[in-house]
């Protein structure tokens, strides 16, 4: 199973990353609310709903 991570917040976005059990890596960099919707990542979409400064609200849904 994979885990996602917050990697980095700030005021330019959010960046993600997901390592596989194999090693493969996966990252969404730069996110932001004003991208025009969510991305996803195994499984897993996440959506930057708020930012501001090194603070962000983050909205998880099971895809």
């Amino acid at each position: 199973m994979s885990s996602l991570d917050i990697t980095a917040v700030s005021s330019a976005g959010v960046d993600f990353q997901s390592v596989s059990p194999s090693g493969m890596v996966m990252s969404a960099m730069g996110q932001t609310p004003n991208q025009g919707g969510a991305s996803s990542i195994n499984k897993l979409s996440f959506e930057v709903v708020a930012l501001e400064g090194s603070k962000a609200v983050v909205r998880f849904t099971h895809i």
